[in-house]
């Protein structure tokens, strides 16, 4: 497939290989550096489709890939993977706020948001890995009510949010694969509010192996 390699840290060249991924077939390398986001990244009803960095912050050694996000706290994701089929995000680093704001995770910003049928496509068989999410309200939200999100790995990846924030939400009753494996999700969970924790299971099912989560964080 096409390969789109973004080669400098700038957002509107990063937006530009985005819109340049074929719908079938394709990957976007991105560079080792930091860039600063500041709106969704649409990776959208995408078949087969690969976004890699230079590796995550924290788990991939001295070279890696950061994305920022300096946009608004209205409730849009970093990277919206709705209606996305056998497509892969790696090596890279999802950071929910300025680095010189206030520490805590950003309000109502999610790192990576999936949704399928009845508005997208149906979103199955993907694979979240050697990833680095911060700072987010949610960092991986996966389904809302009935939507057809289902069969997705998350393997190798370190989740960090805020105390009132949550690590990996599942959502979905058509959520009944959901794999997670050698990932930590630290630094969550609260009493405030009641869903803040590592990892949110609403509806659905996740199946974990070699899982770190603090314990109460479920």
């Amino acid at each position: 497939g096409l390969v789109v390699t973004v080669d400098y840290p700038d957002e509107t060249d990063l937006a530009e290989g985005f819109a340049l991924l074929p719908t079938n077939g394709g990957r976007l390398t991105l560079p080792a550096s930091t860039i600063a986001v500041s709106d969704t990244l649409n990776f959208r009803n995408r078949a087969g489709c690969h976004i890699e960095g230079q590796g995550a912050p924290g788990i991939d050694g001295a070279t890696n890939t950061k994305l920022l996000w300096i946009g608004p706290t209205d409730g849009r994701p970093m990277l919206d993977m709705s209606g996305t089929r056998q497509c892969s995000v790696s090596r890279l680093g999802m950071f929910g706020r300025n680095q010189g704001a206030p520490s805590g995770a950003s309000p109502n910003v999610v790192g990576i948001l999936a949704r399928g049928n009845p508005t997208y496509q149906g979103c199955f068989f993907n694979t979240l890995e050697h990833l680095h999410v911060q700072d987010f309200a949610v960092g991986v939200e996966l389904g809302s009510g009935t939507d057809q999100v289902d069969s997705w790995t998350i393997n190798k990846t370190f989740v960090y949010q805020g105390t009132t924030s949550t690590g990996i939400k599942v959502n979905s009753t058509n959520a009944l694969t959901i794999a997670v494996t050698d990932t930590s999700v630290v630094g969550v969970g609260g009493s405030t509010p009641d869903e803040a924790c590592g990892i949110h299971v609403v509806v659905g099912a996740l199946k974990a192996n070699n899982l770190n989560v603090p314990a109460g964080h479920f």
